[in-house]
């Protein structure tokens, strides 16, 4: 933990995942944290600008597609971004499973209805991430097609849309398994879709 606003928005962020807004108090926050009601007040004044830092940070900041490594020269850039987006997530939930938190999706469920109604302006904020994923899906696509990797006739503006959609849905079921998604069933699924566009060899 680098400084002491790190520490306290670290340890917010833990008991917003299993908790709700409503019932985490300042004074869980001074117990958990080992700090006054002063220095977390000087951080971050109020509780709801301590909620809304939370999201900024463990929500908006969390890794992004777009740290996902692509060479449009590859030959196979969409089998390789698929591959490279499965290890990304395992990547986010290692990470999360390492804050001590089980199922990365039931912790991010939790903690984004609560920002339904305590961020404002949260749900133009995620369609503003959707749309950058379902982007960067779609130039991977358009390289795949330029690349003669898959048929010319797919429409990638679909095909991004229906990858996205088909991991934010096994996202969701994943907040039902104890460990959280089954990552490697998503990979099936999307090299299940590949397989049926891709061009012979």
């Amino acid at each position: 933990m680098k400084t002491n606003k790190d520490k306290i928005l670290f340890e917010t962020f833990k008991l917003l995942v299993n908790s709700s807004y409503e019932r985490t108090t300042f004074d869980e926050i001074e117990k958990i944290t080992g700090l006054t009601r002063g220095a977390i007040s000087y951080h971050f004044g109020t509780k709801e600008n301590l909620f809304m830092a939370v999201i900024e940070e463990y929500v908006f900041k969390r890794g992004s597609i777009l740290q996902i490594p692509v060479r449009d020269t590859e030959k196979n850039i969409l089998k390789n971004f698929i591959s490279n987006f499965i290890i990304h997530c395992h990547e986010e939930t290692k990470r999360v499973n390492n804050l001590g938190i089980t199922n990365f999706n039931l912790a991010y469920f939790n903690i984004e209805i609560q920002a339904l109604f305590y961020y404002p302006n949260f749900c133009s904020r995620v369609l503003q991430w959707l749309d950058i994923e379902k982007k960067v899906w779609e130039d991977i696509i358009t390289g795949a097609i330029e690349n003669n990797e898959i048929k010319s006739n797919v429409d990638s503006k679909r095909l991004a849309s229906m990858f996205v959609k088909l991991y934010l849905g096994d996202s969701y079921i994943g907040i039902f398994h104890k460990n959280g998604q089954e990552l490697k069933e998503l990979e099936k699924d999307f090299i299940h879709i590949y397989d049926f566009i891709k061009l012979n060899a």
